[in-house]
């Protein structure tokens, strides 16, 4: 019986997600293979239960499984009817064509395979034993279960102005499940990273080939801090995935400028908002920047679908105002350090530089970015790179400002934080750094042997 409901708790958003995706997108999917599909299709998806539980407790409906999964039946019968009748034919999964591979390949694959079995298993043999996750998610997450409530009273002790998608996400495992176990409430933390993996590697291998894509989907499968968080019921693992993905897309539409990257930049920039608190802002950072890089023609083509980002963010708005511009919480218990500005940047800058450089957290990935921008000037200014390079600069000048300026300084001191907030834009710097370093390296076109790369037909 377990393995049945822990199906249902996987395939549900999977196939929800398969349909909004199909929706959304039609039949112009260029570039986008099977495994990159489906991991789009199970994050949005995810998404999509998780806001359709928030909109069901406002409703005051209670949040049984029969409840959500009536409703999304209901949806999703829509869904399909409307694409059987534009004749999008998103059933059709074409088994992908896997190119032979040399030795060198395969062991990098084997490497990724291995890192992957090793967070699946860390994140589902022991419980929750994170005391902040508990505190903040997991309680909140069995009292859903409990009470078939998100706005019951008791929980808002808990919940206080934080985004509820992690509450919700760990809230559906349960009623999934049928039961309270809490081994299974990291089970989306481990999914998730597997699904940035696949899409961190098919958008490289759009302009790289096969082998330097599977050498830096490899050193983005290793980052001993994003494999951690991967196994845990914090929320840092979800911001991280929706921003980076956001991010990606966002680069392929400056690029490219193909509608469904855009669409796709938006969905989850919509997402990032409901992740963490965080999110407001570097949803915010992706956005403006998004809208800064366009020529002007295009952004005038561009600014109506700014609507599906408006619309994914709603309901929070609607429901509750949540700290918007609060990255961190400036109102603490403790007396703060007296320090002036000046004072707070000089302590900054040795404590910021460690971090970056010297710990293990990140391996070589802010070296590397730091080499990048001194030996490969020129390579700056190309399109969809300058993007990249903006986004990072600003998501990290958003960060720092964070503890130069409001009450948050001591958690820089104490170390306890800094890292955690830097994680959502690591993935996008190590993607910065491989198609600076890569680009003139690589001279093998990725439309060719491709493993993920592969045509869709057009509407």
């Amino acid at each position: 019986m377990i393995i049945i409901n822990l199906l249902t708790v996987i395939l549900v958003p999977f196939v929800f997600g398969r349909l909004l995706l199909s929706a959304l997108t039609g039949d112009e999917q260029p570039e986008i293979g099977f495994l990159e599909v489906s991991a789009l299709s199970f994050a949005i998806g995810l998404g999509g239960v998780t806001i359709l539980m928030y909109l069901l407790s406002w409703l005051n409906i209670p949040l049984t499984l029969l409840n959500i999964l009536a409703t999304l039946a209901g949806i999703s019968a829509i869904l399909i009817i409307f694409l059987f009748k534009e004749k999008s034919f998103f059933i059709r999964f074409k088994k992908p064509k896997f190119a032979s591979l040399d030795w060198q390949e395969w062991l990098l694959t084997g490497l990724i395979f291995i890192k992957i079995v090793f967070v699946f298993f860390s994140a589902l043999v022991k419980p929750v034993i994170d005391i902040d996750a508990i505190l903040y998610y997991s309680i909140v997450a069995k009292g859903i279960f409990y009470g078939q409530s998100f706005f019951a009273p008791y929980l808002q002790t808990f919940i206080a102005s934080k985004p509820p998608f992690p509450y919700l996400a760990q809230g559906w495992t349960l009623i999934g499940l049928q039961q309270p176990n809490d081994c299974y409430l990291k089970l989306f933390s481990a999914i998730l990273f597997l699904c940035l993996i696949i899409i961190f590697y098919s958008v490289l291998r759009r302009s790289l080939s096969r082998k330097p894509s599977l050498v830096f989907a490899f050193f983005l499968s290793t980052l001993p801090l994003l494999v951690y968080h991967a196994t845990t019921a914090y929320a840092d693992l979800l911001i991280t995935f929706y921003f980076s993905v956001a991010g990606l897309y966002s680069y392929l539409f400056i690029k490219q400028g193909q509608r469904n990257h855009l669409i796709l930049a938006l969905i989850f920039c919509g997402l990032t908002v409901w992740a963490k608190k965080a999110g407001f802002i570097l949803a915010g950072i992706d956005l403006f920047l998004l809208f800064i890089f366009l020529p002007r023609p295009q952004l005038k083509k561009t600014i109506p679908y700014l609507a599906i980002f408006l619309v994914l963010i709603a309901p929070i708005l609607a429901g509750r105002m949540i700290d918007t511009f609060g990255m961190l919480n400036p109102t603490l218990s403790f007396e703060q350090p007296q320090l002036s500005l000046e004072e707070k940047t000089s302590a900054m800058i040795p404590i910021v530089g460690k971090k970056l450089f010297l710990y293990a957290d990140w391996h070589l990935t802010w070296l590397l970015f730091l080499a990048a921008l001194i030996f490969f000037p020129k390579q700056l200014a190309k399109t969809g790179q300058n993007f990249l390079l903006a986004i990072i600069l600003l998501s990290l000048l958003a960060i720092l400002g964070q503890f130069a300026t409001a009450g948050s300084f001591r958690w820089l001191l104490d170390g306890t934080l800094l890292d955690r907030l830097l994680m959502p834009v690591v993935p996008l710097t190590l993607f910065f750094s491989g198609q600076i370093f890569l680009a003139k390296l690589d001279g093998t076109s990725p439309a060719k042997g491709s493993v993920l790369a592969k045509s869709v037909r057009k509407t």
